[in-house]
């Protein structure tokens, strides 16, 4: 390890590196079985979404940017596009809105939809 994509990947063991991802001489990328298995979409947080449900969102180190009333509406835009028993992770100083109760907490940060 030694380019700035490293950091991405400094938590997963070597064994799930070399299982999940591929390296080049400047980054890491999702390897192509795991790629044919998920959907990445980018969108407008503060817009509804449309298409099917999602089992996993990563919101990692984003809703700091958000004031409270945007952050509680980016957050139920995201809650109505995920399944019931879908993941939801965040960045290691982020929250969900206090009163919030579509998840349930699994551990810091990491976060299941009930509702």
């Amino acid at each position: 390890m030694g380019t700035p994509s490293d950091y991405a990947v400094q938590k997963i063991t070597d064994y799930g590196r070399s299982r999940w991802f591929t390296r080049d001489e400047r980054s890491w990328r999702v390897a192509q079985i795991p790629r044919t298995l998920v959907n990445f979409h980018t969108h407008n947080l503060l817009e509804t979404g449309h298409g099917p449900e999602v089992d996993v969102v990563f919101l990692r180190n984003v809703l700091i940017y958000f004031d409270d009333a945007s952050k509680l509406q980016a957050v139920r835009h995201v809650a109505g596009r995920m399944a019931r028993g879908a993941w939801l992770f965040l960045g290691g100083s982020e929250t969900l809105p206090p009163g919030f109760g579509d998840f349930r907490p699994i551990r810091p940060q990491i976060f299941q939809k009930v509702a």
